[in-house]
Order: C-alpha cells, then sequence, then structure tokens
C-alpha cells in the first residue's frame, strides 16, 4: 500500500513533468501570427515633379513693439500729423534764407512769426512727453530759437538805418554776422525737412 508521501511525490513528479512538456513543446498561441511590415510599411509618396515656377515667399508681418498690453501706438502719428503742418512754412523760411533778398525782410519776419506760433503749441502738447526726445522735436526748438535771434537783430538793423547810424563799418559787420546766423539756421531746418520727407 502507498504512503501518502509516495502519492504526493509521484504527484508533484508528474504534474512537473507536464508542465515542462506544456512549455518545451510552445503550447498556447495556436493563430497564425501577421506578416510584420505589411501594416506598418509607410506609403510611398508619390513622386512630384519640380515646379519650374519659383515660389514667391510671403513677406512676414511688421511687429509693432508696445509698450504694454492694450497700448495703442498712436503718439507719434499724432504728432507727424502736426510736425507736417508746418512743412510748408518750413520751405519758404528757408528758401527766403538762402535769396538773403532785402524786399522779403517783412515777409520773412512775419512766416516766422507764424513758425513761432506753431513751435509754442507743440512745447506745450509734447513738452512733458516722451515726444520731446525726437530729433525733429529739439531740432525745432533750436531752430525757433535761430530764427527768433535772425528776426531781432534785422529789426536792429532797421532801426539804425532810420537813426543814419548805419556806416558802412557797421553795416559790413552785420552781414557777416547774419551770414553766420543763417548757415547755422540752415542746419536744423534742413534737419526738420529731412525727417518730415522720410515719414512720407
Amino acid at each position: 500500500m502507498y504512503s501518502w508521501n509516495s502519492i504526493l511525490q509521484k504527484f508533484l513528479s508528474v504534474s512537473l513533468f507536464l508542465s515542462v512538456s506544456i512549455f518545451l513543446c510552445g503550447y498556447g498561441y495556436t493563430g497564425n501570427l501577421p506578416q510584420l511590415g505589411e501594416t506598418t510599411k509607410t506609403q510611398e509618396q508619390p513622386e512630384t515633379q519640380p515646379s519650374t515656377e519659383v515660389q514667391q515667399a510671403k513677406p512676414l508681418p511688421i511687429i509693432v513693439p508696445r509698450a504694454s498690453a492694450g497700448h495703442k501706438i498712436n503718439n507719434y502719428t499724432k504728432y507727424l500729423t502736426d510736425i507736417k503742418e508746418i512743412d510748408t512754412l518750413l520751405r519758404e523760411i528757408k528758401t527766403i534764407l538762402e535769396e538773403q533778398k532785402e524786399n522779403k525782410i517783412q515777409l520773412f519776419c512775419a512766416k516766422v512769426n507764424v513758425l513761432n506760433l506753431y513751435v509754442d503749441v507743440l512745447e506745450e502738447k509734447y513738452g512733458e512727453k516722451p515726444e520731446k526726445h525726437y530729433e525733429s522735436y529739439k531740432q525745432l526748438i533750436v531752430l525757433n530759437k535761430y530764427l527768433t535771434e535772425i528776426v531781432d537783430y534785422k529789426r536792429g538793423i532797421e532801426a539804425s538805418k532810420e537813426t543814419n547810424k548805419h556806416t558802412l563799418e557797421i553795416k559790413s559787420e552785420a552781414e557777416k554776422y547774419l551770414k553766420k546766423k543763417i548757415e547755422k539756421t540752415l542746419i536744423p531746418i534742413n534737419t526738420v525737412i529731412e525727417i518730415i520727407d522720410e515719414t512720407g
């Protein structure tokens, strides 16, 4: 008669034998495996003929810098509009300065007085704003100062003529001084006109 130990040993040995047999004979999945590469194969792109026309690159959008979100940059546009209002006046004053005709002294003084009014308005509007750092603004302030000095000097010359104190020597010195003043004044007036031209 078999003992429990011998029965248990036989059962374990049979179980072990069956397990090893199943493992070694490949028992498990019995279906057909798919062909590798059929489903993962990349589809070939149809060959395209090179285009004879050269495609033009689209221009990149111009990025406008902003000081902060939602801040409209229209101050410079307003400033330019104000500056362009005196464009014709500046050109007329420049022509009179270059011609230096005695018969246009009164016309010159009148035009300078009009420019003084414009510059006063610009100083009120932009004197405490960032626009005061623009080159055109700074040159206008300098120009206004030079033109006012020329007007005052011309008026002084006219007054001396009326009192018969205008000798040839004084006249020669006055002309030299006036020529230097005009040369200095043409620099800022040309600069402002150039800036206006550049902005369109």
